[in-house]
């Protein structure tokens, strides 16, 4: 079990974000080891593909491994808040500008059993290793996880905006309890139960909660920077894939679109169904529909499922009442 206690300073500057490169490292270890995603399945033959540019390849190169199962802190780097559409670019530029000492240091932890990759070394003793990391995590990118993302992004922000409301609600302690079944927080310490044991302290410093999708199962790692740390958790919710939108504006209907309207903020089919005077059956169907177009994400809290909608949902809306005013 990792125990971590935060004391006042650090637990005021708890805050959640959504790492775009850790859901990259993710994919490609699967698409690397050729094992299947728990819950995604197989990764498939563009991510396969991918791994033949020799960026890629040595990215690959360092993740986790029969031998070892650390994941450099340098391929998944931190990154000042800011706008989400701009996290994947930022950590990239952060990437490639790894200063060489630091690349030597983190690949040496990795390959500390065992000889590294020639490639490798040899990136390492040219310094190169950063810049051509970053570029084969943005070529691995664009192969194998852009056409997706926005489902996946969709998937997280709304489990970051519904964990920002229940913090609102239950304090920060709260949060952290909700995380996972394997967290609590108990006596001012944050309890991670996984096999192995460490003790962590953080005073005045800062503890960044990450949803992933992708990453399996939780994770908790402790930066080569003093007094941060980052604890990836699985978010709730199902992305949806993309492809053709069966509902398309002007044809959403009033009852769709007052439903999808709704749900800026998480509801349950009951609240709708009270909200908007409808039977939970024609509420259900609707909001499947929505689903299933990728309108609106689900998560389940307790014994209730959450509705809410995406950036297509709002996308949609917006262009939708468009239609209908110009109609008007």
């Amino acid at each position: 079990m990792f125990t971590v206690e935060l004391d006042a300073a650090t637990l005021a500057g708890v805050r959640l974000g959504a790492s775009p490169a850790f859901e990259a490292v993710e994919w490609l270890w699967y698409a690397a080891t050729g094992r299947p995603h728990p819950s995604a399945g197989p990764t498939g033959p563009r991510a396969r593909s991918a791994l033949r540019h020799p960026d890629v390849a040595l990215l690959a190169a360092v993740l986790p491994n029969d031998t070892c199962a650390v994941i450099p802190d340098l391929l998944t780097p931190e990154y000042e808040p800011g706008p989400p559409k701009q996290a994947l670019r930022r950590q990239l530029e952060a990437l490639a500008a790894t200063a060489p000492e630091v690349v030597e240091a983190q690949l040496g932890e990795v390959f500390q059993f065992t000889a590294a990759p020639p490639p490798v070394r040899d990136a390492v003793q040219a310094g190169t290793f950063g810049a051509r990391a970053a570029n084969g995590m943005w070529q691995f990118w664009r192969a194998a996880l852009a056409d997706e993302w926005s489902a996946l992004e969709s998937v997280l922000e709304a489990d970051i905006a519904r964990r920002s409301e229940l913090m609102g609600r239950q304090g920060v302690a709260g949060l952290l309890s909700s995380l996972h079944p394997d967290v609590r927080w108990r006596d001012g310490r944050l309890e991670v139960h996984r096999p192995g044991g460490t003790e962590l302290m953080f005073t005045a410093g800062q503890l960044v909660l990450v949803p992933s999708v992708l990453g399996w199962p939780l994770f908790f790692k402790q930066f080569h920077r003093p007094r941060e740390g980052v604890l990836m958790y699985p978010a709730q919710g199902v992305p949806v894939p993309t492809g053709p939108r069966p509902a398309t504006p002007g044809l959403v209907g009033r009852s769709r679109a007052e439903l999808l309207a709704d749900l800026s903020v998480p509801r349950s089919t009951g609240e709708l169904s009270r909200r908007h005077t409808l039977a939970p059956a024609t509420v259900s169907y609707h909001l499947g529909v929505l689903l299933r177009a990728g309108m609106v994400t689900r998560f389940r809290e307790g014994a209730l499922v959450y509705y809410r909608r995406t950036a297509a949902g709002d996308t949609l809306l917006g262009a939708d009442r468009a239609v209908t005013a110009a109609a008007g």
